[in-house]
């Protein structure tokens, strides 16, 4: 929670939104959350929005497909919107959305990363190994969920240690 609070300031060349699910092929009230704020973050300076996600076992649409339609549906121009639709986890996230936007860019650009406040850490950890200029645009998750994602996230941190210790 303190890491979240720290970010966010930072001259960008892009936005991207990491998934947070869906329900019934539509972003969760998590995701929309994420969504609003990537417009916001993205409008003063026309930023292209990155929406990255990949497909569940039960889901019709990619994470980063249904999250495009939201956009879309809140007024941001196609021509403004890239897509990474084959990503599993965080990690993938980022790793995969440094190679749609140095094809798009034909440089590392620097990104703002909007995901949820218990989320900054870890993806601030991943970002490190994607990108050289970032900043995390943290959005506030519901209050009585906090628990819940703290507690899940720590788990995730550890995890993600471990594969990172034990892959060396």
């Amino acid at each position: 929670m303190l890491y979240a609070a720290r970010c966010k300031n930072m001259e960008a060349d892009a936005v991207i939104v990491l998934g947070a699910g869906l329900r019934k092929n539509r972003p969760s009230r998590l995701l929309r959350m994420r969504l609003n704020a990537a417009i916001r973050a993205a409008q003063k300076d026309r930023l292209p929005i990155l929406v990255t996600g990949g497909k569940g076992r039960q889901e019709e649409l990619s994470e980063a497909e249904a999250m495009r339609d939201y956009l879309l549906e809140q007024g941001v121009l196609p021509q403004s919107i890239l897509l990474e639709n084959q990503a599993r986890n965080t990690y993938e996230n980022l790793k995969f959305s440094r190679k749609i936007l140095l094809e798009r860019f034909s440089f590392l650009p620097r990104v703002l990363i909007v995901t949820s406040d218990f989320h900054c850490f870890r993806s601030a950890q991943i970002a490190k190994k994607f990108f050289r200029e970032y900043a995390l645009w943290p959005v506030a998750s519901a209050w009585y969920m906090k628990l819940n994602f703290y507690l899940r996230e720590m788990l995730s941190i550890a995890n993600y240690y471990r594969r990172e210790l034990f892959q060396k």
